[in-house]
């Protein structure tokens, strides 16, 4: 009953605002934007104004911070109306992993959310972030960018880790700056020991090195090399990268057999870092 009077009353709010403004938009984290007379502002839950209308264009609320705009700038507002972004810029974009895409002056950086420009407005062109790392162009030139500012031109992995029945495995590859394929890729294992059977008769393998280098490019993601190792599940989160491997072994004994020998998991690290910009 109290869920009905509740329900009752907030459609009552919403009655009387369509009354009042010219327009009223749905709500988006208990704000909904109204307009009269060409300004925006607005109303909370009970219909109370608590943005004033000044604003030429708004945007529904997320996270807690709205996009608004007056004489063509943009900047962010809390729901209280307290502008936490000044509005300055030409155009801003929602908040992705922590940080916003801004333009000023035709160019493009990033700020977070209590407005700091963490990433100056430098580059012709600018995407949002994902895993950590956004793509950029600058002066025609595309690359990667991290959140600390750090520009990645060649972006490259590298890893050395003990795993399953070897003393380490190394691997290193080049990573293309849309993040879809990777080329340059090198492999070392060191000191492979596996022993399997095969019917009645057991194997004991021992392999002191084996070094595979591919210039591929591949596709991210599952890699069959062939030529003794596997890579499958290569997937990536900010400046590291995981991929399961797997050695491949022709067991020339027994009509070429192929035995899989699984490795494990490895963490690869990016490695190569431009200056700070």
């Amino acid at each position: 009953m109290k869920k009905f009077i509740c329900m009752m009353l907030f459609a009552a709010a919403f009655v009387c605002c369509k009354a009042k403004y010219d327009t009223v938009n749905e709500y988006s984290e208990n704000r909904a934007a109204v307009q009269l007379k060409d300004k925006w502002g607005f109303i909370d839950e009970n219909g109370k104004k608590v943005v004033p209308l000044k604003y030429d264009e708004v945007n529904p609320f997320q996270d807690g911070l709205a996009r608004v705009q007056s004489d063509g700038q943009w900047g962010f507002i809390d729901k209280n109306g307290k502008e936490v972004v000044p509005l300055k810029y030409d155009k801003v974009n929602p908040f992705q992993e922590g940080l916003a895409r801004v333009q000023s002056d035709g160019k493009w950086g990033f700020i977070d959310a209590s407005g700091e420009e963490v990433i100056p407005c430098k580059y012709n062109i600018a995407e949002d972030f994902i895993d950590g790392l956004a793509n950029v162009v600058l002066n025609g030139m595309d690359m990667l960018v991290n959140k600390k500012g750090y520009e990645i031109h060649d972006p490259i992995y590298e890893g050395t880790v003990k795993m399953n029945y070897v003393n380490n495995v190394r691997v290193s590859f080049m990573l293309s700056k849309d993040r879809v394929t990777i080329k340059n890729l090198s492999v070392t294992i060191t000191g492979l020991k596996y022993s399997y059977t095969k019917g009645n008769s057991r194997t004991d393998l021992s392999i002191g090195s084996v070094v595979s280098t591919y210039q591929g490019p591949f596709s991210v993601g599952n890699i069959y090399l062939g030529d003794g190792c596997e890579v499958s599940n290569l997937r990536f989160n900010g400046n590291q990268a995981t991929a399961i491997f797997k050695y491949v072994y022709n067991d020339y004994s027994s009509n070429s057999e192929k035995v899989d020998i699984p490795l494990g998991t490895v963490e690869i690290k990016f490695v190569k870092k431009k200056k700070k910009v």
